[in-house]
């Protein structure tokens, strides 16, 4: 069974004897004996917390994602890919998963889409590469994450006439 499909502790864990135990030791480096599979208080803890970030930042970007605006900011797929396996909890069919399920990304990063000069390398392609949100979105995810740069249009058009951040 992978761990990450597993219900419970108890299916990613396999008790052994004292011999087994030391057996193991000799042969690969000794790690702490595990007495309980329960989870601490502060694993409780910090896996509600992530539940909850993850129900408010869904909510949050859902609320003001419908909120028209004149400009778009354009924004790294892949990131946005990463951020949504976070809110939704998606955790990878194969692999190794985590008890807290899927973490929040890092800092927002569309260097990717961009040149050394800072203009838009060739051939991106609008949803494939890069996708657009409005200002309030934008910034929500630079307060929560930061990174950027902002790439600012008035179109989803990334090669369009870039707009000055106001």
């Amino acid at each position: 069974m992978q761990p990450s499909t597993a219900k419970d502790s108890s299916q990613r864990v396999l008790a052994v004897t004292k011999d087994v135990w030391e057996k193991l030791c000799s042969y690969y480096r000794p790690g702490p004996v595990l007495s309980s599979t329960a989870a601490c208080k502060q694993c409780l803890k910090r896996k509600r917390e992530l539940e909850q970030r993850r129900l408010h930042e869904q909510e949050k970007v859902q609320n003001d994602d419908s909120k028209k605006d004149t400009v778009w900011y354009l924004i790294s797929t892949h990131w946005v890919t990463q951020w949504k396996n976070f809110v939704q909890n998606n955790q990878p069919k194969t692999g190794r998963g985590t008890w807290l399920g899927v973490l929040p990304p890092g800092e927002v990063s569309n260097k990717t889409l961009l040149d050394d000069e800072g203009r838009p390398r060739k051939n991106l392609k609008i949803a494939l590469h890069y996708r657009g949100i409005n200002k309030k979105v934008w910034d929500f995810f630079m307060e929560t994450y930061g990174g950027g740069p902002a790439i600012i249009r008035r179109s989803l058009d990334i090669y369009e006439k870039e707009i000055q951040s106001k």
